[in-house]
């Protein structure tokens, strides 16, 4: 009888661990999701030119041709992401979508930085001063 009982208060033991691990695991994500703030705009550059800064409130589809090449950017449910480009590697276009302040995805074969940024508590860095 003493083994049944033993057995209860370890399968007991291992339930209140596995609890306890979800809920830390529960709000890790909370804490982290919440620190991000979502962006207002979308500010691209262009071979370190400003090239367009786009409201994320507004759907918008932005084909950018220059010299180095051709990308195709879109700005839709407040989200951004390149659709794609004629870039050799497609890193740009495999990027995930950006929507959270201080995101990017970077085009370096053709020299474009696509950023979110908000109004409330951006950094103003040396491209849009």
């Amino acid at each position: 009888m003493k083994t049944s009982d033993g057995n209860n208060t370890i399968k007991h033991d291992l339930i209140l661990l596995a609890m306890f691990i979800l809920i830390a695991a529960i709000l890790v994500f909370i804490i982290n999701r919440t620190d991000e703030i979502k962006g207002d705009y979308v500010f691209i550059t262009l071979d370190n030119s400003e090239y367009a800064r786009i409201p994320l409130n507004k759907d918008t589809v932005l084909s950018i041709d220059s010299d180095k090449g051709k990308n195709t950017v879109v700005v839709s449910d407040k989200e951004v992401y390149v659709e794609s480009a004629d870039c050799p590697d497609q890193i740009c276009v495999d990027h995930a979508h950006i929507m959270y302040e201080g995101e990017t995805i970077v085009c370096l074969p053709h020299r474009l930085i696509i950023k979110i940024v908000s109004e409330e508590g951006s950094e103003t860095d040396a491209i849009s001063q």
